[in-house]
């Protein structure tokens, strides 16, 4: 996991906790514990924007051992879909 600065941090915004959050997943993939720490805002509630942000299909999760990982889902630009 990536350490960021209090700047980079605080470039995150301090808005809708679902734009955070796509912002923080930019940088990598990540646990709901991780980007709970990082937004420093409970997990409950991490994962209740996470899986809003799946059903949207923004978010995709992929598990790796125990730990779930969450990133944003790779879209193909219009050229490479066509």
């Amino acid at each position: 996991m990536k350490e960021m600065n209090y700047i980079e941090f605080r470039k995150l915004g301090l808005g809708n906790p679902s734009t955070r959050i796509v912002k923080l997943l930019r940088a990598a993939p990540m646990s709901a514990v991780e980007v709970a720490a990082y937004l420093e805002i409970g997990r409950a509630t991490v994962s209740g924007y996470l899986n809003a942000l799946i059903k949207s299909g923004q978010v995709e999760k992929r598990k790796k051992g125990r730990t779930v990982y969450f990133g944003l889902k790779k879209r193909l630009s219009p050229k490479k879909a066509a």
